[in-house]
């Protein structure tokens, strides 16, 4: 039988759903900002409230020490340090964003976009370090997702194709699905 949980007070559209580490899930809705809390007891543990995180602002990550908030308008990433509730640090992108992903030591930002480019960026700085990936005439060349964990950043693409890149060697597989 299904067990419903009304730990949650939220009555606007979740637009954002992700697990950090130690058991923790965040999501973003529409109008309502921010709730992490604890995949185990159900309980919210933290609730980030701000203007920054509206209808507008869309895709988001956060580190998973939960001190940093990277989300994006069209084209336009900015880095929240949650703490001082102070914008650390804004990238423009050629293209609008439509994933970010933090690394597990949060020093590295990845962004992808919608025509194919997928960039490795330092959360603090708006200097591009890499570009992992760039397909300039295809447009969504990627599912809207990223995923990194340890070393390892994996992506895929509307074909089938599941890439895994080492972020420090720039090394990619990738092997396509069976559908």
């Amino acid at each position: 039988m299904q067990k419903y949980y009304t730990n949650f007070q939220t009555t606007s559209k979740i637009t954002n759903l992700s697990k950090l580490d130690n058991n923790l899930i965040y999501y973003k809705t529409l109008h309502n900002g921010i709730e992490i809390f604890s995949s185990i007891t159900l309980n919210v543990i933290k609730s980030i409230q701000s203007k920054k995180f509206n209808s507008t602002s869309s895709i988001l990550d956060i580190s998973s020490d939960i001190r940093y908030i990277a989300y994006s308008y069209k084209n336009v990433l900015n880095v929240t340090d949650i703490t001082r509730n102070k914008i650390i640090n804004t990238i423009r992108v050629d293209d609008d964003i439509s994933a970010v992903c933090f690394d597990n030591t949060n020093t590295y930002l990845f962004i992808k976009t919608f025509f194919g480019g997928l960039y490795q960026y330092r959360y603090n700085n708006n200097l591009k370090l890499s570009t992992l990936h760039k397909s300039p005439n295809i447009k969504h060349d990627f599912a809207n997702i990223i995923y990194c964990k340890y070393t390892k950043l994996f992506f895929a693409d509307e074909f089938g194709y599941v890439y895994i890149t080492d972020i420090y060697t720039y090394k990619t597989q990738q092997f396509q699905l069976d559908t």
